[in-house]
């Protein structure tokens, strides 16, 4: 079995048939220069033309190499990081949550793949993944349960159908992320920054984004059904009528229209403002849990190692 994909021995292909149709073009070029040389003769013709040949073959063949390797080099350490990142997946996926952050700090510091695909890949339960390098990382169709990105740097990242069930993203830069058709629930988003973020037909519900920004983001069809919105920046923000508003309930949804006032529920100084009574949902009680596992992970940071 070959080491290359079809589409790279095509693409290999194609550059050997650029190079040899272009000096072809060339040495036609020459010789319709030279037949109109009436002062020499076909014999001076024919040996100029033998001269430029000797010359401008081994140039030509030494460009064509030059340039065929740098194709065939980046396609042989795409494949060498791809190796390397499914053996990181597997530890992601079967590690500790120690060896998690370990696996993530590899991928990131692995220059050429800050694009790292992690699709599909199910962060281990009560993953700490705070303050770490995430950008434009893919996470499609991921499963989160009690994961922390406090402060974690997600721009550009891609979350297309993540499910986030009590995780932590306060104060994470988010910026045009793509969290289109994500599940978020009992999550806490307090200052998360979702500027210009897609995240069309998600769910947001149950969950804090007191002091989110979420300037020129797209909550087209966003389900934001009991969730915060204290303080929350809204400048440029794109709403539909599928929008369903944070004080909708199952039994009475309410939807965003032209004439919806969006500072009821950002504004607490609003006569009517609205927000959530996490005091009676599990909520609070979720985020304390999360908390004072952030404590405990700092704690065991920080703690001198016992001697023998």
């Amino acid at each position: 079995m070959s080491f290359f994909t079809d589409k790279e021995l095509k693409s290999s292909k194609n550059i050997t048939i650029l190079f040899i149709t272009a000096y072809i073009i060339f040495i036609l070029g020459i010789m319709l220069i030279l037949s109109q040389l009436e002062i020499i003769s076909i014999f001076e013709r024919f040996i100029l033309l033998l001269f430029i040949l000797v010359f401008t073959i081994p140039i030509y063949f030494y460009t064509w190499t030059y340039i065929h390797g740098i194709y065939t080099k980046r396609i042989v350490n795409t494949h060498i990081q791809n190796h390397e990142t499914k053996e990181l997946v597997k530890m992601l996926l079967n590690k500790d949550d120690h060896q998690t952050v370990i696996s993530i700090n590899a991928l990131r510091a692995n220059g050429d793949y800050d694009n790292g695909n992690l699709n599909g890949i199910r962060i281990l339960h009560r993953c700490n993944v705070s303050t770490l390098n995430m950008n434009s990382f893919k996470l499609n169709n991921a499963k989160f349960n009690n994961t922390v990105f406090i402060q974690t740097q997600l721009s550009q990242t891609s979350f297309k159908n993540v499910v986030m069930r009590i995780c932590q993203l306060d104060e994470a830069i988010a910026v045009e992320a793509d969290f289109s058709d994500a599940y978020i629930i009992q999550c806490s988003l307090v200052g998360i920054n979702w500027s210009r973020a897609n995240i069309k037909n998600g769910s947001i519900t149950e969950s804090n984004l007191t002091n989110a920004i979420l300037n020129q983001a797209n909550l087209s069809g966003v389900n934001l059904q009991n969730t915060g919105l204290r303080h929350a920046s809204l400048i440029g923000t794109t709403f539909t009528e599928g929008t369903q508003l944070p004080d909708s309930t199952e039994e009475n949804p309410i939807f965003w229209t032209h004439d919806t006032d969006m500072t009821k529920y950002t504004d607490p100084n609003h006569p009517n403002f609205w927000e959530p009574d996490y005091s009676k949902t599990l909520w609070e009680l979720n985020i304390l849990r999360q908390n004072q596992l952030v404590t405990e992970t700092r704690r065991a940071k920080v703690a001198p190692r016992q001697k023998d």
